[in-house]
Order: C-alpha cells, then sequence, then structure tokens
C-alpha cells in the first residue's frame, strides 16, 4: 500500500492507535447511544482489531434546527467521535500538547465537524510549538441520566489518555477549550465528579481556556423547574402513562425522540456535578443567554429570563440586574487571565459580537494582529500554561497579566492591544454575588 493510500486509514490494536494520518475523521470513543443505551451514561468501546477508515466527515449529533449552522441530512445516532488533527509527519514520540475543543451552541445545537483546527496547527508549527487539535461530538438533547454531555466529554478525554500517545500525542499534556455554553462545560470538567480530574491515576488535563463564559448556575435534578422539563418530553413521546417513563422514550423511534427532546443543561445530581457552579468556584460574573431574536430590549429580556430561565427572581430583581449593565459594556470571563474583546469594533450592528473570535480560529477570515495574537497566547499555554511563553525573545506580542495580580484586562483591539484595569463593572458584580441563587437554572 502506498504512502497516499495509507495516510487516512487507522490501526487499532487493543486500545492503542498504530497511525494516524495528519487528519483523521469519525473516531468512536463510545458506543452509539441507541436502544437501551439512548438516555443514559454513554459506553466505552472496544476498539476492532484490523483497518478502519478514517475520511468520511463526523456525522453531527440530532439537535434543533436553526442558527448557528448545523447539518441536518447528517444527523445520526452513531456520533460520539473525535476529529483529530495533528502536524504532518508528527512522530509516536513528539509528545506534543493537545487542545481538546468544546464547541458551543447552548446546549441545543452545534458540531465538533463545524470546527477545522487545520489554521491553529499550522499557526501552531509556525511559531515552534507544534499542537494536536482535537474535537468532540457529544450529545446536546435531553439528558435522562442527567449530564450526559459532560459524562460524554469525560469519556473521550479518557479515550485521550489511552490512545493520543501512539498519535505523537501527550496524554498529560491536555488543555480544555470550549466556547460560549461549553466554556460552562469547561468549568464544569474542572470541578467534575467533586474535582476528581483523574484517569487510570493521572490527571487527565492540565489547564483550561473558556472563551465567552463562564459558570452555569443551575438547580439540581430533583427541582421542580428539571422535573418539568422531563415531564414534557415524557408526555409529548406518549410515554406519560408508560410502566417506565425513562424505557419508553428509549424505545420510540428516532424521528419521535428527536421530534420531543429538550435542551436539557447541566445541573447538579450529586455525584457528577456535586452543586451548582457558583458554588464550586465561589464566583459568578457572567451572564449568559443563547441567541434570541425576539429579545431587543430591557423589557423584553425582563419578560424573557424568568420564563426560560431565573423562576426564582422577581421582575425589579431581574431589571436591576439587567441595567446594571451598559449597553456598551460586555459581560466577560474573569480567569487568572482575562481578556475584554474589541477586535471588530465598529462593525456595523454587530460589533464584536459574542462568538467573534471564532471567525478568525476557525473559519474564513481576515487575520488581524489581534487575532494572530491569540493563536500566540493559546500555543505558549499549552505548552507551559502562561500565555506569554518563556526565554529570551519569545515575547512577541503585549505582555498579558494575570487577572488576580492587579485586576487587569488585555484588551484586544483590531489593529492594537492593550492593557485595561477591569474596574467598569462593580455594580453588575456585586448584584450577582448577592443575588446568585436567584439565577440558577
Amino acid at each position: 500500500m502506498s504512502e497516499a493510500q495509507d495516510r487516512n486509514i487507522f490501526s487499532y490494536w487493543s486500545k492503542e492507535i498504530r497511525k494516524i494520518s495528519s487528519k483523521a475523521k469519525r473516531i468512536r470513543y463510545a458506543q452509539p447511544p441507541v436502544g437501551q443505551l439512548r438516555l443514559k451514561p454513554p459506553q466505552t468501546r472496544t476498539p476492532p482489531k484490523g483497518l478502519i477508515g478514517a475520511t468520511q466527515v463526523a456525522p453531527t449529533c440530532p439537535q434543533f434546527d436553526g442558527p448557528p449552522p448545523v447539518f441536518p441530512d447528517a444527523f445520526t445516532q452513531l456520533m460520539l467521535t473525535l476529529n483529530v488533527i495533528r502536524p504532518p509527519g508528527t512522530k509516536q514520540n513528539a509528545k506534543l500538547p493537545v487542545m481538546f475543543w468544546i464547541h458551543g451552541g447552548g446546549f441545543q445545537v452545534g458540531s465538533g465537524t463545524q470546527y477545522d483546527g487545520t489554521t491553529l496547527v499550522s499557526t501552531s508549527v509556525t511559531l515552534g510549538k507544534p499542537l494536536i487539535y482535537v474535537a468532540i461530538n457529544y450529545q446536546v438533547l435531553a439528558d435522562g441520566s442527567a449530564n450526559l454531555s459532560l459524562r460524554d466529554q469525560r469519556l473521550a478525554l479518557d479515550w485521550i489518555v489511552d490512545n493520543i500517545a501512539a498519535s505523537g500525542g501527550n496524554p498529560h499534556r491536555v488543555m480544555l477549550w470550549g466556547e460560549s455554553v461549553d466554556s460552562f462545560s469547561v468549568n464544569d470538567q474542572l470541578a467534575l465528579y467533586a474535582g476528581n480530574n483523574t484517569y487510570k491515576g493521572k490527571p487527565i488535563f492540565h489547564g483550561a481556556i473558556m472563551n465567552s463564559g463562564t459558570i452555569l448556575p443551575a438547580d439540581p435534578v430533583d427541582t421542580a423547574k428539571a422535573q418539568d422539563i422531563y415531564d414534557t418530553v415524557v408526555e409529548a413521546a406518549n410515554c406519560a402513562h408508560a410502566n417506565n417513563t425513562l424505557d419508553c422514550p428509549r424505545d420510540t423511534d428516532y424521528d419521535t425522540f428527536v421530534s420531543v427532546a429538550i435542551s436539557y443543561p447541566p445541573r447538579p445530581d450529586g455525584k457528577v456535578v456535586v452543586d451548582s457552579g457558583e458554588v464550586l468556584v465561589q464566583t459568578g460574573r457572567t451572564l449568559f443567554s443563547f441567541t434570541q431574536s425576539n429579545v431587543s430590549n430591557t423589557n423584553a429580556l425582563v419578560d424573557y429570563f424568568p420564563s426560560a430561565y431565573y423562576h426564582l427572581a422577581t421582575e425589579s430583581q431581574l431589571r436591576t440586574l439587567i441595567e446594571a449593565y451598559p449597553d456598551s459594556i460586555p459581560l466577560i470571563r474573569q480567569l487568572l487571565w482575562s481578556y475584554l474583546a474589541g477586535y471588530n469594533h465598529g462593525t456595523p450592528v454587530l460589533g464584536t459580537f459574542h462568538g467573534s473570535d471564532l471567525l478568525p480560529t476557525f473559519f474564513v477570515a481576515p487575520q488581524t494582529p489581534a487575532s494572530k495574537s491569540l493563536f500566540y497566547y493559546y500555543t505558549n499555554f499549552a505548552y507551559s500554561l502562561d500565555p506569554n511563553g518563556s526565554g529570551e525573545g519569545d515575547n512577541k506580542y503585549l505582555y498579558w497579566p494575570k487577572w488576580n495580580e492587579g485586576k487587569k484586562l488585555l484588551h484586544l483591539s483590531q489593529d492594537i492591544s492593550t492593557v485595561l484595569a477591569d474596574d467598569f463593572r462593580c455594580e453588575s458584580y456585586d448584584w450577582i454575588s448577592k443575588n446568585i441563587k436567584l439565577l440558577r437554572l
């Protein structure tokens, strides 16, 4: 077999990948959640022996139609898969850091297939710090056993520990990376199973990057709101009078299941997620909502929040919170290093919108000094847990100070970056700190 013929073929033996191309798609990390495995925690999959093609586009998990772009013709339950991209010619003993990408989409839509990490990988090679990129497809619809999406992600991380070394990756140098609602997932992974982030006695990740999101305050799975969601699904599936209302949806046909499924965000269950997000990290500084085309002013937002999210807060309390945010001040994350994105400032209507950092990272968009600096900071962080790099002559871009050393933000504008004092959100932060329990989903 020629090199050209062989380059997109996996060879499995036991749980080890013997050969991998620079791009490999549709790698299954778990058994398909079909039949009685539907709405249950993901199950490990014993890899078959022999050669398996890895060139097909990975399918998209069942989800709602609508933005962001989805692929209804590729929806399938055989979707617990990974896409892997590594620098061409990577040797098995290279021990390259791994960027583990968790896509956003409000726990309603999205796919790892949407996000091609080729630019990230090629840029890391140019910077002299090559990376391996892994993107996950995970379940985004109704969650029968609680926190299926997080369990999918954790099982995929276990797969990386078992397999990525044979592809030239370092299983003990894995960087979690999520955007939007899946920066929530990243935060949850940091605290999953009461903070136990080990597999086979060793940590499964060593750092985390959270874009356009932070924590997710949520009531437990046994509260009335969570029960209402479950009851709605059961009723729509004509299973309300079944002897077992959880087994019944598992037995429904695929089209019926997808039509009645509801987005079900992670909730404390006492085991996987032991408490609400703000309790786990003792902070809460970002408010997030999935894009709503019918919410365009304060009054509409006050009406929308209690119906969809914050059922414990009064109209007056929500209005006080919303009015604490001037229209020109975005809601951004707070971690050891924090940044304020402003590189699309001046763009008509949109400006620097939620998720705008995805365009230069994954899609066809002009590279600016700001977007180029993000590749530099992320690559450095994957190698040294410091976005500024190390060594003489390595500081190619503006020094990014830690947020907890003076409360400074890196302000990324289109042509130049500056350091900005984070002193303009005190009113909103104080309100959230005092009323965080009102904002639990």
